[in-house]
């Protein structure tokens, strides 16, 4: 015997953090690989996921995610190979990273065109800044309707609150030039 070789697939550095960003949110992650059962273990123990399947086929993965949306989850599946293609396509949201080849690319609806994980854990950031964006907007613009639309109807006016029509109306663009400055806070994200 002049020497024995032990190939594996190595991890992103950014994986550990990866996994920790979705704990964080609270998904229930799953691993899901064609690999054999001792390296999708190793992978898994290693990136603290507790539940995983190996030795799927692109049929399996599929029929995982099809099982998962049925029981009302709301699934992203992450891939590179061709193996994750279909699956990817399944998914409410699908996700190729950067070295995936061209059929995953285009069975997905995001393409993570350089970098990885830490790509995805930005978009994740963002999509949360986004959805509280959202929210603030509805907030202000739902509260700021509710006190000025019974002002410019003239509801009040018998108290002698009043506002004329032409003012209430560059009131109205006010609401709407606020919920737009407020939106454009993210472009600094």
């Amino acid at each position: 015997l002049m020497g024995v070789f032990y190939l594996e697939d190595a991890l992103s550095h950014y994986a550990i953090d990866f996994i920790k960003s979705l704990k964080q949110r609270h998904k229930m992650i799953i691993l899901c690989s064609g690999d054999t059962k001792s390296n999708v273990e190793s992978v898994a123990k290693t990136l603290g996921i507790d539940i995983y399947y190996h030795s799927m086929s692109p049929v399996d993965k599929s029929n995982l995610i099809k099982d998962l949306k049925a029981k009302n989850h709301i699934v992203c599946m992450i891939g590179d190979g061709i193996n994750d293609a279909k699956a990817m396509a399944l998914a409410d949201v699908g996700i190729a990273v950067s070295k995936a080849l061209d059929a995953a690319k285009v069975s997905t609806d995001i393409v993570i065109s350089s970098g990885g994980l830490e790509k995805i854990i930005y978009l994740l950031d963002l999509s949360d800044k986004f959805m509280k964006n959202v929210k603030e907007n509805l907030f202000w613009a739902f509260g700021y309707n509710t006190l000025m639309i019974p002002f410019a109807a003239g509801l009040f006016s018998k108290y002698g609150l009043y506002i004329a029509p032409e003012f209430a109306g560059l009131l109205m663009g006010f609401s709407s030039v606020s919920v737009v400055l407020n939106a454009m806070r993210l472009s600094k994200a």
